[in-house]
């Protein structure tokens, strides 16, 4: 690798003021339906019926989405 390389920008510049949560438990109010919210969450990880889904983007993708729906 390019010892130069410093990651992407995409998100760095982009976000730079963007204000996170610092632990991730106690996140900003949005004014948004939480249960809204994890229908939506649930609803971008489900599948048709018979829809087989290669192995490593199940993995990579779709199996930390559903854990961290269990997990909220």
């Amino acid at each position: 690798m390019n010892e130069k390389y410093r990651g992407s920008r995409t998100l760095t510049h982009k976000w730079r003021g963007m204000k996170l949560s610092q632990d991730g438990m106690n996140p900003e109010e949005t004014g948004y339906d939480v249960k809204k919210l994890l229908e939506i969450g649930e609803a971008s990880v489900a599948l048709p019926t018979g829809f087989e889904v290669h192995p490593r983007i199940k993995k990579m993708f779709i199996q930390a989405r559903e854990k961290n729906l269990a997990a909220g």
